[in-house]
């Protein structure tokens, strides 16, 4: 199967109820990886990390695993941190992470990528009381919209551009 940009649309948006049901059901939601085989297999991987160093060891296991197995797409499904603009200003000079910045909100990250395109759903939540999270209207954000580089993806799929020609 070819993950054209809808396929990872498709992809992303089916991912994004079972995120949330699993953070209302832990009240947290682990980090996890999906490889797409060329075979129609799935693999799951399960992400843990207590650091930035062990972060980046985790992103390079992982881009070698799509390597190994000559993915044609990957999910990356983890709970993050989200600042917009209507959130307060941001200071693009600011080289704090987003967790550190004033406004922030909580959010799920669905990221579905391929040779063909990335897709990212982002869906800032609010934590009531154990269980009881108000979601807000997810967002979708796509290469066409800007910059949008992956720590997890951008090592194996770094240009769509080269596969253009096969969508249009």
């Amino acid at each position: 199967m070819q993950y054209d940009m809808d396929e990872l649309r498709k992809l992303a948006r089916k991912m994004l109820p079972r995120a949330q049901k699993n953070l209302r059901k832990h009240g947290f939601l682990k980090p996890v990886g999906l490889a797409y085989r060329p075979d129609g297999f799935i693999d799951t991987f399960a992400f843990a990390w207590s650091n930035l160093d062990e972060k980046r060891e985790v992103q390079r296991d992982f881009q070698l695993e799509l390597l190994r197995l000559d993915a044609v797409a990957a999910v990356i499904i983890s709970e993050t941190w989200a600042k917009f603009a209507e959130d307060g200003p941001i200071d693009l000079d600011d080289q704090r992470s987003v967790r550190d910045m004033p406004g922030r909100k909580d959010a799920l990250l669905i990221e579905a990528g391929s040779p063909f395109g990335r897709v990212v759903v982002v869906q800032t939540f609010t934590k009531i009381k154990p269980g009881k999270i108000v979601f807000d209207v997810p967002r979708e954000f796509t290469p066409e919209m800007g910059d949008l580089t992956s720590e997890f993806l951008e090592a194996i799929w770094p240009s769509y551009e080269k596969h253009s020609h096969i969508l249009h």
